[in-house]
Order: structure tokens, then C-alpha cells, then sequence
């Protein structure tokens, strides 16, 4: 968003919430906010960009400075992979 003009946008669908949980949700968002920002760092030519990203879920939030092996933080190592 710049303003309230969407400027990209990603889906993807994980599947059922019976096969899912929200921690892994909340993860794959993560992910999909770090190819969004390299995609318009790339479509400004490698410009600068200061940008604010809003995540609601403690659970994901804290497994951001983990390293634990747990269920699902394989999203975490890729969401730090990415960056």
C-alpha cells in the first residue's frame, strides 16, 4: 500500500484450517511481505525503501528471534532465508 492505493498483492492458499493453523498462516504472510518489498525495490531500481509491517501474532512475532527446531518454523527459516 502507498496511502490507501494498493500497489502489489500476493495470495496464497495453505489449505483448510483443519490442515492449518494460524502460527503457519501468519508465517507464509511473512514470507509473502519479503517478496513483495524485494519486487518493488527491484521495480524502483534498487531504491531504498522504509516500510512498516503489521503481524498480530505473538507466536510468529517471537519466532522471529528463535532458533529452535519446533513444528512449522521451517516458514521462519525461509522468511529469514528471504530477507
Amino acid at each position: 500500500m502507498e496511502g490507501e492505493r494498493v500497489v502489489r498483492e500476493r495470495r496464497f492458499h495453505l489449505g483448510s484450517d483443519k490442515e492449518h493453523t494460524v502460527y503457519e498462516g501468519e508465517a507464509v504472510g511473512m514470507i509473502l511481505v519479503v517478496q513483495l518489498v524485494k519486487e518493488e525495490i527491484e521495480a524502483r531500481g534498487n531504491q531504498r525503501l522504509t516500510i512498516v509491517v503489521g503481524i498480530d501474532n505473538q507466536a510468529a512475532i517471537r519466532s522471529t528471534t528463535s532458533f529452535q527446531s519446533k513444528p512449522s518454523h521451517y516458514l521462519i527459516d525461509t522468511f529469514h532465508n528471504d530477507l
